[in-house]
């Protein structure tokens, strides 16, 4: 089954429309479908309801040239390859053109030629191109914005965490509290423990905006080995019925 492009034209001869039209038609891959409008407003309402792969402009439509229409189309947001159309070559305006937006630049009398099919594909490939890095930067737009999320969350769970892990720990000093002290120990490990995963939720945050910095340090493994154990002790103490 051969491709099918959706093309909007902007045309107010007639005669050059079915000129278009007949050549498009005779092409048999890729094939077209072709919607005929004649102005900037009814191209705007075609675009709402439809939509399209690329878009063939002529310069003139009576009072208002494809540099207006562009401009329409660029105030409503529509996001589609312009490919303008004009009777006669003229430098001038072909830069007016691709400066205010348009993907390429034809004389009418090129439609049934070789470089017309190669125009479209151009276009279509530029389209591509560029909903690709449209795509890629709304994924970089959303990583950026979970990594704040992440590191704001990190941040603000510390502060209370902190508080509580100083308190137990003040506890902890007490003689007072000793017929307490196994509970204490285990909120304030678990404390510990809820404190290490923020860490590394807020390292993550840092890994991904390349801002981590390594802080080497030596580790008590009898103490660490000590909290591991007091922390699964806790979990199957939770979990039997």
């Amino acid at each position: 089954m051969s491709e099918v492009i959706k093309i909007l034209l902007v045309e107010d001869d007639e005669d050059d429309y079915f000129l278009t039209s007949d050549y498009l038609a005779q092409c048999e891959s890729p094939t077209f479908e072709l919607t005929w409008v004649t102005n900037s407003l009814d191209a705007v309402e075609a675009l709402k309801t439809q939509s399209f792969d690329l878009c063939l402009l002529d310069y003139l439509l009576g009072a208002e040239n494809a540099i207006d229409v562009l401009g329409v189309l660029k105030s409503n947001q529509f996001n589609l390859p312009v490919v303008i159309l004009t009777g006669q070559s003229d430098a001038t305006v072909d830069e007016m053109v691709m400066r205010a937006g348009a993907a390429d630049y034809l004389q009418k009398s090129e439609i049934e030629s070789p470089r017309f099919m190669r125009t479209i594909r151009y276009a279509m490939v530029r389209r591509d191109i560029e909903s690709e890095r449209i795509e890629r930067n709304k994924v970089e737009q959303k990583n950026k914005a979970k990594d704040k999320f992440l590191a704001h969350l990190g941040h603000e769970l510390r502060t209370p965490l902190t508080s509580i892990l100083g308190y137990t720990e003040l506890l902890l000093d007490d003689a007072r509290n000793s017929p307490f002290q196994q509970e204490l120990s285990i909120i304030h490990s678990n404390g510990k423990h809820l404190l290490s995963l923020l860490n590394d939720l807020l390292d993550m945050s840092r890994i991904m905006a390349e801002k981590l910095e390594l802080n080497i340090k030596e580790v008590n493994l009898s103490a660490f080995l000590t909290d591991i154990h007091s922390l699964m002790l806790s979990l199957i103490h939770i979990s039997e019925p």
